[in-house]
């Protein structure tokens, strides 16, 4: 892997493609160079789209629950923000450290080796437990969609599901460039917009749609009986608090944002941030009307898992066709999310590979870049969470404890340490905005830890 860029490099340097430097930076639109037939904005905006969504969306208006309709509100609006100058802050420091960049690239030139390791390392993991985690919800919600059209036993199984999402998913995770997954970033969003119809249907039209059919509160001429009294704040800030980490983690896309500008046609700093803007805007509406709509319908007794239901709590009825398709909905969303979450994982387990094998391996495999090592890196993650998902029904903490340290990392604590020290230049006031991103991640990861293990 070449050495990083010097962090003086000029920013606004044209692309770049020579025999000893292969790096590229993004560049001024007076600078722009002809098209390299890249990945369109369009292509980059829907990718860093469909590696937000994802079952969670599902979580939101349990999230509502814990903090008002006000606060949820409030809360997924900064989020959204965060989350956006998080990504922006990425994408400037990938192009400082030099093009192509690679998390590696970007943590060793704000840390050395080490640090390039160690966020290889945070990146693997955090993708791996998403992956894994995408193929326990098909394995949750299919067997019900089954046995609702009458069918039994090995039909209606966990692990049959299971093995025919990866069965589509597999083919699509050894695709090589993130711009190839467009189709199924397309389709992510088309049925998260089935889903988010689905809720908002519920809530606007419930003499037509019944929420409350099946619940012992079920009452045709009142059909939204069965809903407690919506709370518009919360006073109880343990309750804010414990449903911070469910909306940071709602638009965490990082992972894929320095891939996604890599490839990127006419890469121009105004495009990147374009596509950023978009997809958490986007995401930002989407999950409104979900945690909104949902909390609306059912009020603080609502399921965590809003499609799926749990006892004692209230879902919408299983039998309507509306949620019967919208479970269908959610299993294809996970099931085209997963080979996005293989990508950025498959990118950082190379390079973990790479730096433990001999330097003969690296050189043979153009470093990285072979056929071999991209197979058996792929290979590897799709075994391994396939052999991980059929032995365990729920990561639970596992997974909340993954996404608190390694998904802060990548949205916080990365893309606010790499800024700060890169860009130290006078007179840069977006450098101490970094400082504060950076600082609030070093906030927030043990706060999320602590209120994980009270809630244990």
């Amino acid at each position: 892997m070449d050495a990083p860029a010097s962090i003086n490099s000029s920013p606004t340097r044209a692309l770049t493609s020579t025999a000893s430097d292969h790096r590229q930076v993004l560049i001024e639109p007076e600078a722009l160079p002809p098209s390299k037939g890249g990945a369109s904005l369009s292509t980059v905006l829907f990718s860093l789209l469909a590696t937000i969504l994802g079952a969670g969306i599902l979580g939101l208006p349990y999230a509502y629950s814990k903090s008002g309709m006000v606060g949820g509100c409030l809360l997924l609006l900064v989020c959204c923000c965060l989350s956006a100058f998080g990504a922006h802050l990425l994408v400037e420091a990938s192009d400082r450290s030099g093009r192509p960049a690679s998390f590696y690239s970007v943590a060793q030139a704000i840390g050395g080796a080490r640090a390039g390791v160690a966020m290889d390392l945070l990146i693997f993991v955090n993708s791996y437990g998403s992956a894994t985690s995408y193929l326990i919800v098909v394995g949750g919600v299919m067997p019900d969609v089954a046995e609702s059209f009458g069918a039994s036993g090995f039909v209606a199984s966990r692990q049959l599901w299971m093995l025919v999402a990866l069965a589509v998913a597999a083919p699509l995770s050894y695709l090589r460039d993130l711009s190839a997954l467009r189709f199924a970033a397309y389709v992510t969003f088309v049925m998260t917009v089935y889903i988010t119809a689905v809720v908002v249907l519920f809530a606007v039209m419930p003499g037509t749609f019944d929420p409350c059919a099946g619940t012992p509160h079920h009452s045709p001429s009142h059909p939204l009986d069965c809903r407690d009294e919506l709370v518009l704040t919360v006073t109880d800030p343990m309750d804010m608090l414990g449903s911070l980490p469910i909306y940071i983690f709602a638009f965490t896309n990082h992972q894929n944002a320095i891939t996604a500008t890599n490839e990127m046609d006419r890469p121009t700093r105004a495009r990147a941030l374009k596509a950023i803007l978009g997809a958490v805007g986007l995401g930002l509406g989407l999950y409104l009307c979900v945690g909104g709509g949902g909390y609306y319908t059912f009020g603080p007794e609502v399921a965590s898992d809003v499609l799926a239901g749990e006892p004692g709590k209230l879902s919408y009825p299983d039998k309507a066709a509306l949620v019967i398709v919208g479970r269908i909905a959610i299993a294809i969303v996970v099931t085209m999310c997963y080979p996005l979450q293989v990508h950025p994982g498959r990118g950082c387990l190379i390079s973990l590979l790479l730096k433990a094998a001999p330097a003969s391996w690296a050189k043979r495999d153009g470093a990285g870049s072979g056929n071999t090592l991209h197979v058996v890196a792929t290979s590897l993650m799709v075994a391994g969470t396939i052999g991980t998902a059929l032995a365990v029904k729920s990561l639970g903490v596992i997974l909340t404890l993954i996404g608190a340290v390694c998904s802060t990392s990548v949205q916080f604590i990365l893309p606010g340490a790499a800024y700060f020290l890169l860009f130290t230049e006078p007179g840069r006031r977006k450098r101490w905005f970094a400082l504060g991103q950076l600082i609030l991640g070093l906030i927030i990861v043990p706060l999320c830890l602590t209120l994980t293990f009270i809630g244990m």
